[in-house]
C-alpha cells in the first residue's frame, strides 16, 4: 500500500470524527459561554491529580506489556522505556486509532532493545485481552448494580467483589471469552485476532494471569473513578450509579478502531447518558466536551515527562 493508501483511512477517520463532533455541537445549541462555565466548575488544582492518574494508568499498561514480554524468560525492556513507548502511542491516539498506533510505536521502541517487531506487536495485542475481560466483568457488575437499585457506595463494594472473584477465576473467564469471541470471528477479522489472544493468554502461568488481571482492574477502576468523578463536578445533578453503569459502554465505543481517541462518539455517548437523566441537550454536551478538554489537558501536561523517561534510548 502506498503512502496515499495509508493516509486516506486516517483522514477519513479524522474527518468522520470531526463531522460527528460538529453535528453534536451544532445540533445541541452549545455555546462557548456555556462550555466555559462548565470548565469553570473544575478547580485548577484538579488538573494535577487528573494528570497524575493518567500517568499511573499509562505506567500500568506499560507494566503489563513488560510482564508479557518477559514471560517464560523472553527478552523484555525496562519499564521506563515501555512507559515512554506507551505514552507515544497515547499521544498519537489523540489523532489516530490508539489500538492500531500503540502496537506500532511500541514495536519501534522495542526494536532498539533487540525485540522483533512482530513479537512486540503480538504481546501488545495480547495485553488488550485482559482489558476486554475486565471491561466485560465491570460492565456486567454496573448493569446489575443499576437493576438492583444500589447506591454509589453499594455499587463500589459490589464492583470490588466482582473484581476479587474475577482474579480468582481468570482462567475460566479466558476460556469463556475465547468461546464467545470465536463465535464472532466469522463476522470480522479483528475478532479472530482477539480469539487467538485469548488462547495464548490461557497458556500463561496462573500467577502471571492474576497479576495481569489485577493490573487491568486497577487501570479500569482508576479510569472509571476519574471519568465519573469529573462528570459529577461538571454535571452535579447526574446519578453517579448510572454513570458507573454507563462507563463500560463509553469505554467500549472509545476502543473501536474507527475513531481517534473516541472523538465525537464518546461525547455523543456521555451526552446521551446525561440527557437520559434529565439534563438539557446543551448542558449535557457542554459537560461531555468539558470532560474531554480537562482530561486532554491533564494528559498533555504529563506526557512530555513520561516520553522523556525513555528519551535516551529512543
Amino acid at each position: 500500500m502506498g503512502a496515499a493508501g495509508r493516509v486516506r483511512p486516517v483522514l477519513l477517520s479524522l474527518g468522520f470524527a470531526a463531522g460527528l463532533l460538529a453535528v453534536l455541537v451544532l445540533g445541541s445549541g452549545l455555546t462557548l459561554s456555556g462550555l466555559w462555565a462548565a470548565l469553570g466548575r473544575v478547580p485548577l488544582w484538579v488538573y494535577l491529580p487528573v494528570a497524575l492518574v493518567q500517568a499511573v494508568i499509562i505506567a500500568l499498561a506499560a507494566k503489563k506489556w513488560v510482564l508479557i514480554l518477559g514471560a517464560g524468560g523472553g527478552q523484555s525492556l525496562p519499564l521506563r522505556d515501555a512507559t515512554s513507548a506507551t505514552t507515544l502511542g497515547a499521544l498519537a491516539g489523540q489523532v489516530l486509532p490508539i489500538q492500531l498506533v500503540t502496537p506500532a510505536l511500541r514495536a519501534w521502541v522495542a526494536r532498539r532493545h533487540g525485540i522483533a517487531p512482530t513479537r512486540a506487536v503480538g504481546t501488545s495485542l495480547l495485553e488488550q485481552v485482559f482489558e476486554v475481560i475486565v471491561l466485560a466483568a465491570m460492565g456486567a457488575s454496573g448493569l446489575l448494580a443499576r437493576l438492583a437499585g444500589f447506591d454509589i457506595v453499594a455499587t463500589g463494594i459490589f464492583a470490588l467483589l466482582i473484581a476479587l472473584v474475577l482474579t480468582g477465576v481468570v482462567r475460566p473467564g479466558l476460556t469463556l471469552g475465547a468461546w464467545a469471541v470465536a463465535r464472532l470471528a466469522p463476522m470480522a477479522g479483528a475478532f479472530a485476532t482477539l480469539a487467538q489472544g485469548f488462547d495464548k493468554a490461557r497458556e500463561m502461568p496462573g500467577r502471571l494471569l492474576v497479576t495481569l488481571t489485577s493490573l487491568s482492574l486497577a487501570r479500569y477502576l482508576m479510569m472509571a473513578a476519574m471519568n465519573v468523578g469529573l462528570l459529577m463536578v461538571l454535571a452535579p445533578q447526574a446519578d453517579p450509579v448510572l454513570l458507573v453503569a454507563a462507563y463500560p459502554l463509553v469505554l467500549l465505543v472509545m476502543t473501536l478502531p474507527i475513531f481517534p481517541g473516541g472523538l465525537g462518539v464518546v461525547e455523543l455517548t456521555w451526552s446521551g447518558v446525561l440527557i437520559a437523566q434529565g439534563s438539557g441537550v446543551a448542558e449535557a454536551t457542554e459537560a461531555a466536551l468539558a470532560l474531554r478538554i480537562v482530561q486532554t489537558a491533564g494528559f498533555l501536561a504529563i506526557a512530555p515527562l513520561l516520553v522523556a523517561l525513555g528519551k535516551r534510548h529512543v
